[in-house]
């Protein structure tokens, strides 16, 4: 009977934790997802100012 209860209350504490772990990767997840976002949002805005940059000095070479 004892090893029945342990495993009973090893189900028990377990539920919890997964629940946790499901919380946290889910957290660390979507947190990445966001960096990675905003990264390449980043890159392309200063790709963006250097082709800028880039094209106004090739004018006034001009």
């Amino acid at each position: 009977h004892r090893e029945g209860k342990d495993v009973v209350v090893e189900g028990e504490e377990e539920d919890p934790i997964i629940g946790v772990l499901r919380a946290s990767f889910g957290g660390a997840l979507l947190s990445s997802l966001t960096g990675v976002v905003s990264f390449i949002h980043a890159a392309l805005t200063a790709l963006l100012l250097e082709l800028e940059a880039i094209t106004i000095l090739g004018m006034k070479t001009e």
